[in-house]
């Protein structure tokens, strides 16, 4: 009985990775560690996304400032050398910052488990929270809640 059980729950993420990989989205990952770079963009390349990857916050705002950046979602380390993940999505969502995708969907990866660092990444306008380490399903689950899969 247990094993029909989990058989569909299996059936149930497989549809939602499909659903959500159908999406073809454009991600940009934020994340300075490469280990945790190759992990992640692995990670993705299993559920058919991938992304491009930006070491630290500058970085991201680079990219984002680009005319042809047509980024979905940005998968957001918080601590990050020279700009981190709080003050970079507080740059994106400053009306004052030149970056035209101001509602870009951003989902938080951190080490830190905390209620407050929670709360420090949702005031600073990211709209979800994931504890490191990520598990595909967090990833699957958090992007399918954004994008309404």
């Amino acid at each position: 009985r247990e094993m029909k059980k989990e058989g569909t729950l299996k059936e149930i993420k497989k549809d939602l990775i499909k659903k959500v990989s159908s999406l073809n989205l454009n991600i940009l990952l934020a994340e300075d560690n490469p280990v945790n770079q190759k992990v992640i963009l692995l990670m993705l390349k299993k559920m058919n996304l991938s992304a491009r990857v930006a070491n630290n916050g500058k970085d991201v705002l680079k990219m984002l400032k680009r005319s042809d950046s047509d980024y979905d979602l940005i998968l957001m380390d918080v601590r990050m050398p020279e700009l981190d993940g709080i003050k970079t999505t507080k740059i994106i969502r400053d009306p004052e910052s030149g970056i035209k995708q101001k509602k870009i969907p951003i989902i938080a990866l951190t080490a830190l488990a905390m209620q407050e660092d929670a709360k420090r990444c949702l005031k600073a306008g990211m709209d979800k929270y994931l504890t490191k380490p990520i598990h595909p399903e967090e990833i699957i689950e958090a992007i399918a809640g954004i994008f309404k899969v």
